[in-house]
């Protein structure tokens, strides 16, 4: 079991070591600009907060499980973009860690009075 809380944000849950070892628990109110997006899409920078319930084990064929997550209060700037994207909230689970494609947005409201 594993509890830690700081200002960059809470996680709560069960880690396992071993051959496949697995995270399953609770990420909250961790801050999006600490978490590693330059590996998935380079120049991506995503600020706001996150919440996230994850269930991952890492096997020899890589991440597998379900992650679902909500953002709230942030923006997403892409490299091909002069300016950030402000978001209010969104949500997603994938499916399966492996298979990100398949991450499909339920809600997203973006706040234009940033503009």
């Amino acid at each position: 079991m594993i509890e830690l809380r700081s200002p960059l944000g809470e996680v709560d849950g069960t880690v396992i070591s071993g051959s496949s070892p697995s995270f399953d628990g609770e990420l909250r109110n961790a801050s999006l600009a600490l978490l590693p997006f330059q590996g998935i899409a380079a120049g991506t920078q995503l600020d706001g907060r996150v919440d996230a319930r994850l269930d991952v084990t890492i096997a020899e064929a890589g991440p597998q499980g379900r992650v679902h997550f909500e953002a709230k209060q942030g923006s997403l700037t892409l490299p091909l973009l002069p300016i950030g994207v402000p978001f209010d909230n969104s949500a997603a689970t994938s499916p399966s860690a492996a298979t990100a494609s398949r991450c499909s947005t339920r809600s997203t409201s973006l706040d234009r009075s940033s503009r």
